[in-house]
């Protein structure tokens, strides 16, 4: 019971909230936003039970919470704690200056140098927030540009397809090249099968010869048949004109043969 009672206690929360904060700090500077988001809202849900809305705590915190969202890319959540720590700055200084109002200016230097502070801060979170109003814008953009290119990526190739044959299937285009490739081959076969056949062509020589060889001993056979023959036909016109040439010339048992039949 004790302990419980000292942890609700409102200086025990506000260090317990303080030490959230540190742990926030800690979480952005390893990069490790997402701890560093859950820390600084435990922070806040702390100091918003037990301190003012003009609490500069408050802005400090807010401020924190929204640097870890814009690290995170989580843009619109820090546009908006860029704005809530804003406000507590405007509203403390409003409670500043009617401080001062108050005391005619006779104000403590202390609540002076704060007023000059926040002001300081103003434009300073002013430019944040227009970082993630543009980093939001660009992220917009790029989201939009690739969705563009790979829609026209897409499109282009579908575009390509279809000025093909629809009807042949996609893989039909390597199917050509493969048939091309083997009809190549094929070629190459056939010509190298010729090369091999030339073997009986080169053996067509011998037998030419041996053609050429046979034909010529028969042209030689058949002209000393037709010699032989020529010559036997001169014989026998020879012959034929001796016979024709004998009687006029009578030998001379033929002519005593004659003498004595005439007798």
């Amino acid at each position: 019971l004790f302990r419980s009672t000292r942890t609700e206690t409102k200086e025990a929360q506000l260090r317990a909230a303080q030490a959230h904060l540190k742990l926030g700090e800690v979480g952005i500077e390893s990069e490790n936003y997402s701890q560093a988001v859950g820390d600084f809202q435990a922070c806040l849900e702390i100091q918003k039970r037990y301190l003012e809305e003009h609490n500069r705590l408050l802005a400090e915190s807010h401020y924190q919470l929204a640097m870890a969202f814009q690290y995170s890319n989580q843009h619109n959540d820090a546009i908006d704690h860029f704005t809530e720590s804003m406000g507590v700055i405007e509203k403390r200084l409003a409670v500043l200056t009617e401080l001062v109002k108050k005391t005619d200016g006779d104000s403590s230097p202390e609540d002076k140098k704060e007023m000059a502070e926040l002001e300081g801060l103003l434009p300073d979170i002013k430019a944040k927030i227009e970082d993630s109003k543009e980093a939001q814008r660009t992220a917009v953009v790029t989201e939009l540009a690739l969705k563009e290119t790979l829609t026209g990526a897409s499109t282009s190739v579908f575009a390509e397809g279809s000025g093909s044959n629809t009807s042949a299937p996609v893989s039909s285009i390597p199917v050509r090249k493969s048939a091309e490739v083997t009809a190549s081959n094929c070629a190459s076969d056939i010509s190298h099968l010729i090369r091999k056949k030339r073997k009986p062509d080169e053996e067509s020589p011998r037998k030419d010869n041996e053609a050429k060889k046979a034909k010529q001993e028969a042209v030689v056979n058949g002209g000393g048949d037709a010699a032989h023959t020529t010559s036997g036909s001169d014989v026998a016109e020879k012959l034929e004109e001796a016979q024709k040439e004998t009687p006029m010339e009578q030998t001379p048992l033929e002519t005593g043969a004659a003498v004595e039949s005439a007798a």
